[in-house]
């Protein structure tokens, strides 16, 4: 396998499975970078997810958008556990993604491209020598983007990265992201619509169900109103899916643990736990984010939680909810941002999974 990703002067490329990144000027000799395997590639890739049902539409947009003759920017927004990096690997297996960009796609971490070279060159500089190179179209995945753009320190450089990237005249990116909005001053087409992507309908959570479990459903009221109480989140529906296979219980034995359980349900239990393996670490994670980047918009989250879901004309209201805070509307949509909440026709509402998640971690003895 080979695709020279820099010409000329400048060479990032995949020789005999590995990637090399290297540079040269006129009458010296090239300065080997860091050597990232073919193996590494595959091992950071994920396996887009056998069992994919709700997102047929969605991946038809981004098909389309990417083959068009003009660089698409996709963003897939939204909550952790809504399967954003499944839709991304769906697309880009998809046949005619593949039939354009051939070996150029790259699921490549931003903080995977740490690009070293000869003295007097800065890495963008190098970089920006490839993308000023007339290129046959190339496809860049960044999935996760949430962990350098929260974890780096350095918002204003990812920023200017981001815009700088997204001015080549031959990058497609898809970019999956905990937040509201993509980052940095260019535009993003949102994948899923303005509030990110959407739960599944309660069909299609019933169809991703059955195709997960050896279970035969005659009067589907029991399985409806479980899945009712997962509010559609992709991730809890597998996880409460391989509960049921891995104990073989019936809908009434699966409903029961959830009144008891809740959300502590939902892990894979025969899996260490992660954000792919565990609704609560992946809900963990964006409270984190949140306590990095503004810890005090924490705050709000346990009187909300407690609200019914879905505060109608919530700016109008939030200053009766909290008189005494003139920041309440700003922390409210710093929330927002980290997709801990969604705005639906200017209603406040939780994904129900985050909402219990976050009531049993604040009970409510402890917020009167």
């Amino acid at each position: 396998m080979t695709a020279n990703m820099f010409n000329g002067a400048n060479n990032f490329q995949i020789t005999g499975g590995q990637f090399h990144v290297s540079t040269t000027t006129t009458g010296s000799q090239p300065f080997q970078g860091p050597t990232i395997t073919y193996q590494d590639i595959k091992l950071a890739t994920p396996a887009a997810p056998t069992f994919f049902a709700g997102r047929e539409k969605i991946t038809k947009e981004a098909v389309r958008k990417l083959l068009q003759g003009e660089p698409a920017h996709l963003a897939i927004l939204g909550a952790g556990g809504m399967g954003k990096t499944a839709l991304a690997l769906h697309i880009i297996k998809n046949a005619e993604v593949i039939g354009k960009f051939q070996d150029k796609i790259f699921f490549v971490p931003l903080q995977g491209l740490r690009l070293q070279v000869q003295q007097g060159k800065t890495e963008l500089e190098v970089l920006d020598t490839y993308l000023a190179t007339p290129q046959t179209p190339m496809l860049l995945v960044l999935d996760n983007f949430e962990t350098p753009w929260n974890g780096t320190g350095y918002q204003t450089a990812v920023i200017n990265f981001i815009d700088w990237l997204l001015d080549s005249s031959s990058l497609f990116v898809i970019l999956t992201m905990r937040a509201a909005h993509g980052p940095g001053n260019k535009h993003w087409s949102k994948l899923g619509g303005d509030a990110g992507l959407p739960q599944l309908e309660l069909s299609e959570a019933r169809q991703m169900f059955l195709s997960l479990v050896h279970l035969q459903v005659d009067d589907s009221m029991e399985l409806d109103w479980i899945l009712g109480e997962l509010d559609g989140m992709p991730l809890a529906v597998l996880l409460i899916a391989r509960l049921q296979w891995q104990l073989n219980l019936g809908l009434e034995e699966l409903g029961n643990l959830w009144k008891k359980h809740k959300t502590g349900m939902l892990k894979d239990w025969s899996r260490n736990e992660t954000r792919l393996t565990s609704v609560s670490v992946s809900i963990d994670l964006s409270l984190q984010m949140v306590e990095q980047q503004n810890s005090d918009c924490e705050r709000f989250l346990p009187v909300l939680s407690y609200l019914p879901n879905g505060l109608p004309a919530w700016i109008q209201h939030v200053d009766k909810l909290f008189p005494e805070d003139e920041a309440a509307v700003m922390s409210i949509n710093q929330l927002l941002h980290f997709a801990l909440l969604y705005q639906e026709n200017n209603a406040l509402k939780f994904v129900v999974p985050i909402q219990e998640y976050i009531q049993s971690k604040y009970p409510a003895e402890g917020n009167t």
